[in-house]
């Protein structure tokens, strides 16, 4: 048995949710103020990660990346500035 890091919280909530073990929770040394989940990579915890990317795939279309790639909406604070430098 081997162990595997998931980076997304929902991700590693439905592994436990399934009775996935998990071994330990550390920061991520790559992505700066982010969590590791480090599962026990055993043959319930691949089948039920390749449950969980099938559906996935399926029922959200919005994945991480394309969270991240997608451009922000501006906050109240960035909009209000917008408006008031159109202003002068």
């Amino acid at each position: 048995m081997g162990k595997k890091c998931i980076l997304s919280l929902g991700v590693a909530r439905n592994l436990l949710s399934r009775g996935c073990r998990l071994i330990d929770v550390d920061s991520s040394t790559a992505r700066q103020g982010k969590l590791v989940f480090i599962f026990i990579a055993d043959d319930h915890f691949n089948r039920t990660l390749a449950e969980i990317s099938h559906k996935g795939a399926h029922a959200d279309a919005t994945t991480e990346t394309e969270r991240r790639n997608r451009p922000n909406k501006p906050t109240l604070y960035q909009h209000s500035k917008e408006v008031h430098h159109s202003d002068r």
